[in-house]
């Protein structure tokens, strides 16, 4: 009797798979992410034959995915959603921390394997401020946040103090205790839509594993990148200090964070355009002194093609970036005239920058 042309096309698939994780198996190691990502597009492709197959054969595909990866098949944006029952013609939301969780990597990239899948890569995922600014959920109701700012302070001298007595003092001391002075605003921080779209998609091709690049590329790109011009905009808003010029980019870094520690917060990370990164990068290969003693060894250094001058973070202390969870919907266009459908990736945000001076503009170089 003859087989069933999908069946066969399926069952194809399914063994393309198989080979691929047992490549993996024979040599002793986990499934990189690119063989798990050509594992799930196969996996996708024989599901989507509709046949009845067997489903011993999809458990045995599966056990070995989940052996070789501790129980997981990869981050695909897509298959976030689909795990959460999302299927053309139906809106579904998810947690945006989890959607939109950046890869990050600190220290020497020599035995760095990096990330090879359709969706961003590492390279991508660096590119962005907004990971480092502690995140909160909220609501998709929500239009707006209840935030504190903290626009100056004052601390009392440790061990003297004029008219008071010093914070540090004799057990038995009964003069006036100094006082701390803060100064706050309780201010409504309004919340901000985030949408991309992408229209034109033929609606075939929402059935296929090639529709998942769309999601995971274009659309989650163009997301992220709204999320770090809004974090950064409102870092700029802020109007943060500029700190002293030094002779090179690595001495102003240096000076920005001594400058920063007078003020009570410990800048961590430097956040520059990625031309500014390559001329430090070279500067740093270029000195001798890196050879002996690195001054920037504790920075954290994250790239973003939304900030032209460098700044210096305390995300300790600098504020919080507000996230509703991330919504894919798919809409049918021309009434189901035309076969094609416009896919959105939408959410709202928002960033406070509670403390101006938990930040710093990096001036330069005297020169």
């Amino acid at each position: 009797m003859n087989q069933n042309p999908l069946e066969v096309f399926a069952l194809s698939e399914l063994q393309t798979a198989r080979s691929i994780l047992e490549r993996a198996e024979r040599a002793g190691r986990k499934a990189t992410k690119s063989e798990l990502d050509a594992v799930e597009m196969h996996l996708e492709a024989a599901t989507a034959a509709k046949t009845t197959l067997d489903g011993d054969q999809l458990a045995s595909v599966n056990r070995r995915v989940n052996a070789l990866t501790g129980g997981g098949k990869g981050d695909s944006l897509l298959a976030a959603f689909k795990s959460h029952g999302w299927e053309p013609g139906k809106r579904t939301t998810i947690d945006a921390r989890a959607a939109l969780k950046s890869a990050s990597f600190d220290g020497d990239t020599d035995d760095l394997s990096p990330v090879r899948r359709e969706g961003p890569a590492l390279g991508a995922d660096r590119r962005y401020v907004y990971p480092v600014i502690p995140a909160e959920s909220v609501g998709a109701e929500v239009t707006s946040v209840q935030v504190v700012s903290q626009s100056s302070r004052t601390l009392p001298s440790p061990l003297t103090s004029e008219g008071e007595g010093p914070v540090v003092r004799a057990i038995d001391d009964t003069s006036t205790k100094p006082e701390a002075a803060t100064e706050r605003t309780l201010d409504s921080l309004p919340m901000k839509q985030v949408a991309s779209i992408e229209s034109g998609i033929p609606n075939i091709l929402l059935q296929q594993p090639q529709f998942r690049p769309t999601v995971d590329q274009d659309l989650r790109l163009a997301y992220e990148q709204a999320l770090d011009s809004l974090v950064v905009q409102a870092i700029l808003d802020a109007s943060p200090a500029s700190s002293e010029a030094g002779g090179d980019l690595t001495e102003s870094i240096v000076l920005a964070a001594a400058f920063m520690a007078e003020s009570g917060y410990a800048g961590s990370v430097i956040a520059l355009s990625p031309l500014d990164y390559a001329e430090l990068m070279l500067l740093r290969g270029a000195d001798e002194q890196f050879a002996r003693s690195d001054p920037l060894s504790g920075f954290r250094f994250v790239q973003s093609m939304a900030i032209e001058v460098p700044l210096l973070l305390d995300p300790s202390a600098l504020g919080r970036l507000y996230l509703s969870a991330v919504s894919l919907a798919i809409f049918e266009e021309s009434a189901g005239q035309t076969n094609s459908s416009t896919v959105r990736l939408e959410g709202t945000a928002a960033c406070h920058i509670a403390r101006p001076d938990a930040v710093l503009e990096i001036t330069g170089t005297s020169s």
